[in-house]
């Protein structure tokens, strides 16, 4: 695995891009989830996910799925945290890590609709 070396500027810039191909039943949920990068999971959030051990957390859904809501309940904000270094370090190349910051948002996504982790894996993400 090569280690990119992108500024934030030229990765927010393939952010936008991944976001922009996006298809539109999945970039309209865009309006209820925002997409924000940090540079690296916390460890809470790695305890919260439980990843599997020689696994690396390239982005995650924080919220409350759609179909756990309801009208009465105060769901807060959701938002896909993009992980930057650990999206660069996975990535060969500027094509590749477009695609796997598309694939991220899609699976995160998933999850927003109220797919588990195992049927977004059947699917492909």
């Amino acid at each position: 695995m090569t280690k990119m070396n992108l500024n934030r500027q030229q990765f927010d810039a393939l952010v936008e891009r991944a976001l922009a191909q996006l298809p539109e039943m999945f970039s309209h949920y865009l309006e209820e989830v925002p997409v924000v990068v940090e540079d690296i999971p916390t460890s809470a959030v790695l305890t919260r996910v439980g990843l599997e051990k020689g696994h690396i957390l390239l982005g995650v859904f924080m919220g409350v799925p759609l179909k756990h809501r309801h009208v009465m309940a105060d769901a807060g904000p959701n938002q896909i945290i993009l992980y930057r270094r650990n999206l660069l370090a996975a990535a060969d190349d500027p094509e590749d890590l477009a695609e796997r910051i598309r694939r991220t948002v899609v699976h995160e996504l998933g999850h927003y609709v109220g797919f588990s982790e195992q049927e977004l894996r059947q699917a492909g993400y």
